[in-house]
């Protein structure tokens, strides 16, 4: 009668490794004959798995099989982490490359804040003229002779202004003089214009060489404005480029041509204003110092008598 193998077993056979097999009586099969061919190489067998038969085993055997179990674990354990280590190290560039290089650090990084540069301290007080100075200036509309010594820019007319100074300076020596020219840049004028307003402006290439003279020559400039009908705070507006960019330049007003309510016309009416009136240009020239970091400026309003 023949012993039979269970399919476990026969597994088992079919996957050890090649070698050649001695010939086995298998009918009767003994303890040693069973190791003996668990452990041998597997070889291709004659004998189909169909053919064969299955039977139990023997306790002994059962429990040298149970044996044998724990070195293929731990091989197949080894085997896989082996495998693992290939797998993760062949993948890690690709890794890396899909997070960007991140940083393999844990710490969470903070922003440093950038550190703001502390505002500069400015005082406007610093170069400006009043209320320590005594301001001398000559008035004029360039090319109207009538209208003051400055309508042309001469050294005759700058030593008439320089000596004008000097005998104030005699009078009050505790005040040193600030020479100056008080430019009329808004011209009124007696018929309405193409703008409607009664006035016109001093074109630029004028007012540019009143500022380069001044400029030379130690000299205040004040850009004079005789608003006619126009609006206050645009005619006010189209100068200030002139005061922010210079330091020596400011600003005038001649009250008698300034007609704010539409309730006369330059030349043939005579004006008055109102505090309302002035305060807007107040303000405008009160924030140039610390906007622009220029000195103080000054507004010089003209006391008019007919």
């Amino acid at each position: 009668m023949k012993n039979s193998y269970t399919e476990e077993q026969l597994r088992e056979i079919c996957e050890a490794p090649t070698q050649e097999l001695e010939a086995l009586h298998i009918d009767d099969p003994t303890e040693a004959q069973l190791e003996k061919i668990s452990e041998a190489p597997t070889q291709k067998l004659d004998v189909p798995l169909a053919d064969l038969p299955v039977a139990e085993l023997p306790a002994p055997q059962q429990a040298h099989k149970g044996r044998r179990r724990l070195p293929l674990l731990i091989t197949l354990l080894i085997t896989g982490l082996l495998l693992a280590g290939v797998l993760l190290s062949g993948f890690s560039p690709l890794l890396q490359s899909l997070a960007g290089q991140r940083p393999t650090s844990t710490h969470l990084a903070r922003p440093t804040a950038k550190p703001t540069p502390s505002p500069k301290s400015f005082d406007p007080s610093i170069g400006a003229v009043l209320p320590t100075h005594r301001v001398v200036a000559f008035y004029a509309i360039p090319n109207a002779e009538a209208t003051g010594p400055a309508y042309q820019l001469t050294l005759s007319m700058l030593k008439q202004l320089q000596a004008q100074a000097n005998a104030y300076q005699q009078l009050d020596p505790a005040h040193p003089t600030q020479a100056g020219i008080d430019l009329v840049a808004s011209i009124p004028d007696a018929f309405p214009g193409p703008t409607g307003t009664y006035s016109h402006h001093l074109d630029a290439p004028t007012i540019q060489a009143y500022i380069d003279f001044c400029q030379q020559h130690n000299l205040l400039l004040f850009l004079d404005l005789n608003f006619g009908l126009a609006s206050i705070k645009s005619e006010v507006n189209f100068f200030l480029p002139y005061l922010e960019r210079y330091t020596f330049v400011h600003m005038a007003v001649d009250p008698e041509w300034m007609f704010p309510r539409h309730d006369g016309y330059p030349g043939v009416d005579l004006s008055n204003v109102r505090a309302s009136d002035l305060n807007p240009i107040i303000e405008a020239l009160a924030t140039l110092p610390m906007k622009y970091h220029v000195p103080r400026k000054i507004l010089l309003i003209h006391q008019y008598r007919g």
